[in-house]
């Protein structure tokens, strides 16, 4: 009798032990969940790269994690532009930034269009800065991800300016060689293509030049200026008198107008002074 209660209570154990087994493994290991968190845009910049668009380069906050190291995988965003906050932009941003277990920093880089083709000229015209909203997630290759928001403004593009900056004249053998320095002035972070200067010349009221044109197809680098050169000579033949004018050293008036030819569109000019001998 003794034996078999021995022999019962073996088997008791040996079935609870059996339970607790197949429960563990049942049970598996503990799968962590991805978290979803709100972090800080440490920096964000907005820059034309266009008449109609820009870049925006931002620096996003990973707060510390505990263990180790982790990596970003990618960053999903979206900008919004204006005070209306139109949507012109989303995406994805591959990533492969390992970050530290103390926390660190995603450097993000997006583009987008911040007006129309057919709003291009208001915006031109407007010198106040634009608006924009860069938002987003960065997501870690672990699961968890890090939305962000962040508001900016990018410097709305100039229109080129141009001037005459110098008239040299000069008179030999009842001749005045002209020569007008015309500069044009990029103002924008971004090159331009300049293609060439339409102008009509005129001298003391009398048209000179009608169809003329100068320059030739360059890169204007961004923030630079360019500069090109009319050239005329007045004689008795196209300006009788001319040699009276000598003589007299008197000062002449000129009027050129036109417009200079960019590869995204065209800008009247109109450049009125005097020169003298």
């Amino acid at each position: 009798m003794k034996d078999r209660s021995n022999r019962n209570h073996h088997i008791l154990a040996y079935t609870g032990l059996l339970s607790l087994i197949l429960s563990a493994g049942c049970a598996g290991p503990q799968v962590r969940e991805p978290t979803v968190s709100r972090t800080n845009v440490e920096r964000i910049q907005g820059r034309a790269t266009s008449f109609s668009g820009f870049e925006v380069e931002a620096e996003v906050a990973i707060p510390p994690a505990a263990g180790s190291a982790r990596v970003a995988k990618e960053a999903t965003y979206e900008i919004l532009v204006g005070d209306d906050l139109r949507p012109m932009a989303n995406g994805s941003i591959p990533l492969t930034e390992d970050i530290p277990a103390e926390g660190g920093i995603v450097p993000l880089k997006a583009s987008s269009e911040f007006t129309t083709e057919e709003n291009l000229a208001e915006v031109l015209l407007n010198d106040a800065p634009i608006s924009f909203i860069f938002r987003g997630s960065v997501i870690l290759a672990d699961g968890d991800a890090f939305e962000f928001s962040k508001a900016g403004h990018v410097r709305s593009p100039r229109v080129p300016g141009a001037e005459i900056w110098h008239v040299e004249a000069s008179s030999q053998s009842g001749t005045i060689s002209l020569i007008f320095f015309v500069r044009i002035r990029n103002e924008n972070p971004f090159q331009l293509q300049f293609n060439h200067l339409n102008f009509a010349l005129a001298i003391e009221g009398k048209t000179m030049v009608e169809n003329g044109r100068a320059g030739s197809q360059t890169l204007i680098p961004a923030s630079a200026n360019a500069e090109l050169r009319i050239e005329y000579e007045l004689n008795e033949q196209n300006f009788p008198g001319v040699g009276d004018v000598i003589k007299a050293k008197r000062a002449m008036n000129y009027l050129i107008d036109g417009d200079i030819q960019l590869a995204v569109g065209h800008i009247p000019i109109e450049f009125d002074g005097t020169f003298n001998l």
